[in-house]
């Protein structure tokens, strides 16, 4: 079992970085400080555009997060991401630099 939950995925002009904001059906959350970097398992699917993210934990605890469909999920790739928290501590959005090419 995971502790899954439904992101959109945009990408920052600015910095080149994709940006996976987690949807939780509430008000939008902002990150509460300074971004934690953490490598993370990539979900991509058959063209190389970003699927999910496995952000790894034991059990239930585990998380993934998913901007598409898991049947679409073809490769994996261990990737650097910045992640950023709530005010519950849960993450709220993460940022994987140079990511242009996840976002198609």
């Amino acid at each position: 079992m995971l502790n899954e939950r439904r992101a959109r995925l945009s990408h920052d002009a600015a910095t080149g970085d994709a940006r996976v904001v987690v949807e939780d059906g509430s008000s939008a959350a902002e990150p509460a400080g300074a971004g934690k970097k953490k490598v993370v398992q990539l979900l991509l699917d058959a063209r190389g555009r970003l699927v999910g993210v496995d952000l790894g934990g034991d059990g239930l605890h585990r998380q993934v997060v998913m901007i598409g469909r898991h049947e679409d999920v073809f490769a994996t790739r261990d990737a650097e991401a910045t992640l950023y928290l709530d005010a519950s501590q849960a993450v709220c959005e993460l940022r994987i630099a140079g990511g242009k090419s996840l976002a198609g």
